[in-house]
């Protein structure tokens, strides 16, 4: 019921908006039909379209659009009237342009740029959703480009614009942006119908593109393109053109539907338009193969009459049946092939072990391959609810608030799902639960209006969640093929989410399991920080007192034996067992570097792994291989747990090499780029086979290896290793520094 005038002051601003633009337009239209066959030209055309050329076939166009746009505006489609006198005003002006008028040019090119970003907006909004930043982003880039070529109109005049060495390029240029600003609304449209929006919300869009079809096919078979490749006969084109009122027929009938009375004669009266398109069509291009043959279609009329009465005999039937079939699918949405996208939606769910992919298959897939007019999907949330996992369509559970719809496990309903365990209607699912005592949220889904089906996902006897399905296109009507596909979806489904629930504890476990081994790992680094720092300030301190204590007994022994020769001796032990007190601080020292990398908390990597490389150097006195350091980069930007895997591994692999490698020269380099580090380490010693898994070494006693891959795994790096018996080695480890930095 529409709103009166007076309580709706907004509506009647708009409404007399539009009656503003419709006279501008019906004043654009006399002004052409006057400037056609009252007037004489005013000078040379100034657009080339044959279309706008034609004396009639533009004003035919422009009061047609003319009329159907008051009749979107008695409608209240007021964007739809809005456009269509836009382009009643462009075929007016259009027309006034061919016949030399300089100001009905100016204007014709002014609305034509203009109206690039009316189109798109205007198709976009087909969508009934705000815009988004594509959509702003696309108006506004077909409103600057209207803007930059509206602005030689303001500065020459026609003559002087047209003697500009550029005229032809802007002149081409002015029609781009109502066939991009098509386009673009195509391409959205398309998008939002790959997205999986259910097929009755798609329906004004099929309208919309089989009234395109309608419209444009018998201009462009019957007179474009037999023109274009030079047939001898054609449908001229101030014909066909008229046939273009069709397309805002559809617009009005796809968004503004008055009755469904105008559905099948419509639907009739186009199927009979496209099938004496292609039999006039059929009959042009046989017209095309005469002349070829050398003769001439206007003197053997005869053999086109027999050719189109049995074209006509031949093919009427299979055409009428194919674009009958066609306008059906328009209409209802229903797809040729629903038993096998079925099937291919059932494989998909067998296949799905991803939480999210399983939704958008139970909500957005299935919607689009039954052609459903909403579903709402509830699943297991915990012990005790089903919660709403997602909704596609008009659903009415959107009105709802999601706390409200905890439908609880143990209830009544999912009780009563879980027994009958195939779909329920709607109608006998409130039959069933009639005076039982359900909570408020199954009281709250029990009573939403526009429910045809509850389907149970079953799987083992166990309800994993329940599909809401609402109604088809245009009835509630569901066969029973319908229902034993569901039921077997159902459970399918089931079985898919029993097995999704069961991948993501499995995943669950690991992520505990490498949290664990993690948190074994810094236990051990944090025991070996604890042991260093014990032994540093405990063994070696009185190791170190008592070589002190040595020498002070030595230098009393000295002192007290005099020259004698007895005491040689004595001191002889004495400084032994001083020498091996040193020796054993040393060798404490070495096992707290290795323990504790020197400098690597304080001065960063490069300054722990050169001290760590000159140890090695010292311990090897000139008799190992060569080591070469290239370590010049900053790393300031290696986080700590980075910095220490970074040095074990390099700790290990030197102590690899230097042990059984038999190496003469190691590289060991450090390399920051693109938000990686990298750390590699290349000794020309006798190599190894490198097993297929690093976990095989384990079996064999050699566990360095394998405890680098798991302190490269577990900051995120990747390590590889490169060898083969005689070849040398190489080590090769890259971490990403933001994914490493946990």
């Amino acid at each position: 019921m529409r709103v009166p005038l007076r309580a709706n002051p907004e509506y009647l601003w708009r409404r007399l908006a539009i009656l503003s633009v419709a006279v501008v337009a019906l004043a654009l239209l006399l002004a052409a039909g006057a400037d056609t066959w009252v007037f004489a030209p005013e000078g040379p055309p100034l657009a080339e379209s044959g279309l706008l050329r034609e004396p009639l076939s533009p004003l035919v166009l422009a009061a047609g659009l003319w009329v159907i746009a008051l009749l979107a505006e008695s409608v209240g489609r007021h964007d739809l009237a809005w456009l269509l006198l836009l382009l009643s005003a462009l075929a007016a002006t259009g027309r006034l342009a061919a016949a030399g008028s300089r100001p009905g040019a100016t204007v014709y090119v002014l609305l034509l740029l203009w109206s690039g970003p009316s189109v798109f907006r205007f198709h976009y909004h087909l969508l009934h959703q705000p815009f988004g930043c594509l959509a702003r982003a696309g108006t506004a880039l077909l409103s600057l480009v209207a803007l930059v070529l509206s602005v030689p109109l303001l500065i020459w005049r026609w003559p002087a614009l047209q003697a500009q060495d550029w005229y032809a390029v802007w002149r081409t240029a002015v029609t781009i942006p109502p066939a991009v600003a098509g386009g673009l609304a195509v391409l959205f449209l398309a998008w939002e119908r790959l997205e999986g929006w259910a097929e009755a919300r798609l329906k004004h869009v099929r309208l919309i593109a089989y009234g395109s079809l309608v419209a444009c096919a018998p201009l462009l078979a019957l007179s474009l393109l037999p023109a274009a490749w030079g047939a001898p006969l054609y449908v001229p084109l101030r014909w066909t053109s008229l046939l273009l009122l069709a397309w805002p027929v559809y617009y009005l009938h796809a968004l503004a539907p008055v009755s469904q009375r105008f559905d099948e004669p419509l639907r009739r009266l186009s199927t009979t338009l496209l099938v004496a398109t292609v039999l006039l069509a059929g009959m042009l291009l046989f017209a095309s193969l005469l002349n070829s043959m050398s003769l001439p279609p206007r003197a053997n009329w005869s053999f086109l009459a027999l050719f189109l009465v049995l074209g006509v005999w031949l093919a009427r039937e299979p055409l009428w049946t194919f674009f009958e079939r066609l306008g059906e699918e328009t209409w209802q949405g229903r797809g040729a092939s629903y038993a096998r996208v079925v099937g291919r939606l059932a494989e998909s769910l067998s296949a799905t072990l991803e939480p999210g992919a399983l939704r958008r298959a139970l909500v957005h897939k299935l919607s689009r391959t039954m052609h459903i007019s909403w579903v709402s999907l509830f699943l297991r949330a915990d012990a005790q609810t089903y919660a709403l996992a997602g909704s596609h369509g008009l659903a009415p559970t959107a009105a709802l608030d999601p706390a409200e719809l905890a439908l609880p496990a143990d209830g009544l309903l999912a009780a009563f799902m879980a027994d009958w365990g195939r779909p329920a209607t709607h109608a006998h699912l409130r039959q069933a639960l009639r005076g039982a005592a359900l909570s408020a949220a199954e009281q709250a889904v029990v009573a939403l209006e526009g429910v045809v089906l509850w389907v149970p996902l079953m799987a083992g006897g166990v309800l994993h969640g329940l599909l809401l399905i609402g109604p088809r296109p245009g009835s509630d009507f569901y066969a029973r093929e319908d229902l034993e596909i569901l039921t077997t979806l159902g459970h399918q489904s089931g079985v898919a989410i029993q097995n999704t629930r069961l991948v993501m504890e499995v995943q669950a476990s690991r992520q505990e399991l490498a949290r664990a081994h993690q948190q074994l790992l810094d236990a051990g680094e944090q025991e070996r920080l604890a042991l260093a720092r014990e032994l540093h300030d405990g063994a070696v301190q009185q190791l170190i007192g008592i070589s002190y204590q040595l020498v002070a007994g030595r230098r009393a022994a000295l002192e007290a034996m005099g020259e004698d020769g007895a005491a040689d001796e004595v001191l002889d032990v004495l400084e032994t067992t001083r020498q091996e007190t040193l020796e054993v601080v040393s060798q404490i020292r070495s096992l707290i570097g290795e323990l504790r990398p020197p400098g690597l908390e304080d001065l960063g990597l490069v300054a722990a792994l050169r001290s760590y490389v000159s140890r090695v150097r010292q311990e090897q006195d000139g008799s190992g291989p060569t080591i070469t350091l290239r370590l010049d980069v900053d790393d300031r930007l290696v986080p700590q747990r980075v910095a220490l895997c970074l040095f074990r591994v390099a700790q290990e692999g030197l102590r690899n090499a230097l042990r059984h490698a038999q190496a003469s020269h190691i590289d060991l380099s450090l390399t920051l780029y693109g938000g990686y580090v990298e750390l590699v380490l290349v000794d020309d010693g006798r190599g190894f086979v490198v097993p297929g898994r690093l976990s095989e070494m384990a079996a064999k006693n050699h566990f360095g290896m394998v405890s680098m891959s798991e302190r490269v795994a577990q900051v995120g790096g990747l390590i590889n290793i490169i060898s083969a018996p005689g070849a040398g080695t190489e080590l090769r480890v890259q971490v990403a520094l933001a994914e490493g930095d946990l």
